[in-house]
């Protein structure tokens, strides 16, 4: 997007999509709607954040397609499936399988939401490297990472960084808001220049939350470990 990935990625092996490990979990439920897989994602996550907050700040430091991103998620299974089984999700005996992006894209949704409860400094937020850079430097040549997210999460740092306090009024509205609505409106104006020379990309606003989300968690989360 910036050019960062173009120098700090030659090392990576780039992996399809789909080419994370899937878990399965059952019993999909009440107050998630049975139909639809990603607000049983969502919830699933919440769960797992809320028991064990140290697991998902573990998670949220390891490069996406990496080993460690899987082994991470490995360790913690028994939670995920506890979440799963729990009484939010819990009716039935549908099955629900999911990439690791997946599930990493909503934890890290809330673990935004948990930070935004408090007051941040946006004059903080726009200082700094994308949150990768450093650790995709030091990774050894051929390790494994999900170069499409890393690329996409690059173009939401710059964002983020660009535009910070818009970015957060996104994080924080409802989607299909009024408030998100305006968030997006109001971050049209910074998107251009966070492209390369010549590069297109089609962003819904799904797509845009996406894409600023964990950024702005990483964003945040340094400004928490440095005070």
């Amino acid at each position: 997007m910036r050019g960062l990935l173009s120098l700090a990625l030659v090392t990576f092996v780039a992996l399809p999509t789909a080419a994370s490990a899937q878990w399965t979990g059952s019993r999909i439920g009440s107050t998630a709607k049975r139909g639809n897989p990603s607000e049983v994602m969502q919830i699933t996550a919440e769960c797992v954040a809320r028991r064990g907050p140290g697991y998902a700040f573990d998670l949220m430091e390891s490069l996406p397609g990496s080993e460690d991103e899987f082994l991470i998620i490995r360790r913690n299974e028994g939670d995920i499936g506890n979440c799963m089984d729990s009484s939010d999700v819990a009716v039935g005996n549908w099955q629900l399988s999911f990439v690791a992006r997946s599930f990493r894209r909503s934890l890290v949704r809330e673990m935004v939401r948990v930070q935004l409860r408090r007051k941040v400094d946006t004059s903080l937020l726009a200082s700094g490297e994308s949150w990768f850079v450093e650790a995709v430097a030091a990774a050894p040549e051929g390790t494994r990472g999900d170069l499409a997210y890393l690329s996409y999460m690059d173009f939401g740092d710059c964002v983020v960084a660009s535009a910070p306090q818009e970015s957060i009024e996104l994080a924080k509205s409802e989607p299909e808001s009024t408030d998100e609505r305006l968030a997006v409106q109001a971050l049209v104006p910074f998107l251009s220049s966070c492209l390369g020379q010549g590069q297109e990309l089609k962003l819904s606003t799904e797509t845009l939350r996406l894409a600023v989300t964990e950024p702005l968690y990483h964003r945040i989360r340094r400004i928490e470990l440095e005070n």
